[in-house]
């Protein structure tokens, strides 16, 4: 029966089926998580809300460099949120992430107490090589846009 079992799992291993997710449950975790590694290379799944400072963005940049997140991130319908925003000078430059590369983020809701301005911001990141996919992701905040009075074509 032995032989049988170990091919068996061993499938289902190489399926993903049985794959081993990192479990992340507050904000410091993930944090800690970006702070520690050249590169997150991991499946993670979140099992809580988790509520950031506005500071903490983007997730992986350091003065030594950016920390890329190329794993596999399942928000489980959780939310990022922040408890304070930004003071009206401050620029967050960037996103969620400081980057990502051949990454996946399925079911986040990044909150619209999340604020990301600057002249090189998105919601996720402003640095992404290779693929991402993105499933059931959805950021609640209105989107501002500027529009220069002389394209409003009125004939003024």
């Amino acid at each position: 029966m032995n032989r049988f079992l170990s091919p068996f799992f061993s499938a289902l291993l190489c399926l993903g089926i049985l794959s081993h997710a990192l479990t992340i449950k507050t904000a410091n975790e993930f944090k800690d998580l970006f702070e520690t590694r050249n590169n997150v290379d991991e499946t993670i799944e979140l099992t809580a809300d988790l509520v950031f400072s506005q500071d903490a963005f983007p997730l992986g940049l350091s003065h030594e460099g950016c920390t890329l997140f190329t794993g596999v991130l399942h928000g489980n319908g959780h939310s990022i949120k922040c408890h304070e925003t930004a003071s009206s000078g401050q620029k967050t430059e960037g996103g969620l992430f400081c980057g990502l590369k051949d990454a996946t983020i399925v079911d986040l809701l990044i909150d619209s107490s999340c604020s990301f301005t600057g002249a090189n911001v998105g919601a996720l990141t402003n640095n992404t090589s290779g693929s991402l996919t993105l499933k059931h992701g959805r950021y609640h905040r209105e989107i501002e846009c500027w529009w220069p009075r002389w394209m409003d074509n009125k004939g003024e």
